[in-house]
């Protein structure tokens, strides 16, 4: 570590030395105050000003939705809000900015170890660690464009590879309705087969049921949950607008069908094709097959790739399951 910094400051020392004066900008705010700014911004203007052009770009293709989407993840400061924790910047200057937790009661600083800057270049070493303490590193290479420092590339020093800060970062935002569709679509079936598991464990000797109704709950309305009984007809696994063998929600239309005594399959489609959403197919392995056809998926289609961005693992369905116990 003590290697990489040495390297790392000779390198920018160097460069500082064979750039440009940079009295020619000697007016802009400087590349730290452009960091705090990004940070604790409120309106997504305040941070895309900051971003390179190329980004910019690449958000103006984007749709209204897709593009609000993408703006709401750059404001860090009501992100992290959302959290239970505050961006303040600190009266005495000792940090950059403070993050408090409220739950805590701890909080992290974001100091300026170093800032070097030649011509329309910058490179800024930022520590993040609690009061006294520097627990991380983060280097901030910025370019001065418009009359702005916009960020360029970022690295955390226990790490050899940067991140450039480029269109590529818009992309994971197109589609993003239609992301947030399929994965609520795949989250229902991992929380319908996980629903199954449980109703097999708790009920071996009846095994796969023939219609999910029995892992929901009776169609009684003044049965409390908190006293009734779980029995191989009411499970209570799921709740009752789930607990079917043919079911909506969120645009898609379910369908469980029994296999055999250790089989089944359950189908995804979308309620109204229009070309981009995927029907999705899950079956007593876990492993979620799609396709982009006008019909319902099966298992001879291609499987969904943990890196697609509509992933869910089974194991963390129930997060945001339809599971009722």
């Amino acid at each position: 570590m003590v290697a990489s910094i040495r390297t790392w400051f000779s390198a920018t020392v160097l460069f500082v030395l064979v750039c440009d004066s940079f009295s020619q900008i000697a007016n802009a705010s400087t590349p730290a105050e452009a960091v705090v700014e990004i940070l604790t911004a409120t309106k997504p203007d305040l941070v895309e000003k900051h971003l390179p052009e190329a980004v910019l770009s690449a958000l103006r293709t984007l749709s209204t939705q897709d593009r609000m989407a993408c703006e709401r993840n750059l404001l860090i400061r009501n992100t992290l809000g959302l959290s239970g924790a505050e961006l303040r910047v600190p009266e005495d200057g000792h940090a950059l900015v403070v993050l408090d937790s409220k739950d805590s009661g701890d909080n992290l600083e974001l100091q300026l170890r170093r800032e070097i800057m030649g011509g329309r270049e910058a490179v800024l070493e930022l520590t993040i660690g609690s009061a006294g303490r520097a627990d991380r590193c983060l280097i901030v290479w910025m370019s001065f464009e418009d009359g702005e420092w916009r960020i360029a590339e970022l690295q955390w020093m226990m790490f050899e590879r940067r991140l450039r800060v480029g269109p590529e970062l818009v992309e994971q935002f197109r589609g993003a309705d239609l992301k947030i569709t399929e994965s609520a679509a795949i989250t229902t079936l991992n929380a319908v087969r996980s629903a199954l598991i449980s109703y097999q464990s708790e009920f071996p000797e009846v095994g796969l049921p023939d219609d999910l109704s029995a892992l929901g709950p009776p169609d009684i309305s003044d049965v409390d949950p908190e006293v009734a009984e779980q029995d191989s007809s009411h499970a209570w696994l799921l709740d009752k607008a789930t607990a079917a063998n043919v079911f909506e929600k969120d645009g898609y239309m379910f369908r469980y069908q029994e296999q055999s005594a250790t089989s089944y399959t359950i189908t995804a489609r979308p309620l109204n094709y229009d070309g981009k959403a995927r029907s999705f197919f899950i079956d007593e392995s876990g492993e979620v097959h799609a396709t982009g056809e006008n019909r319902e998926a099966t298992l001879a289609d291609d499987p969904v790739d943990p890196g697609d961005a509509t992933y869910v693992s089974p194991e963390s369905s129930f997060t945001n399951s339809v599971i009722v116990r």
